[in-house]
């Protein structure tokens, strides 16, 4: 096992954007599956019996938190971007990040 110093010069900024998308868009998914109790309780009303108008809300309700992933998705790919972009900015004046790995052989 031997230690061997990196420095990491820069980074692909889309490769970061498709990173953070990942990430966004399975917290747009969570945050959708918890939504949509909610959605639900709000569409039976105050009877606890569906109207077909409230059955709609319901339907958009459900559309619109999935529709939430992709927006997740979209902000996180721009933030990730963003941030590759900076970074390498950030390297270009300061220096790299340093990274210390152990390499097994």
């Amino acid at each position: 096992m031997t230690l061997q110093e990196y420095e990491v010069k820069r980074v692909e900024p889309f490769s970061l954007g498709k990173i953070s998308a990942a990430f966004a868009s399975l917290g747009g998914l969570i945050t959708g599956f918890i939504y949509l109790p909610f959605i639900a309780f709000m569409a039976l009303g105050a009877g606890g019996e569906p109207t077909i108008m409230l059955l709609g809300g319901l339907l958009l309700g459900i559309l619109a938190t999935f529709f939430l992933a992709f927006v997740y998705a979209g902000v996180g790919f721009a933030l990730g971007v963003f941030y590759g972009y900076l970074y390498n900015y950030m390297v270009s004046k300061v220096g790299g990040l340093e990274l210390v790995m152990d390499i097994e052989g």
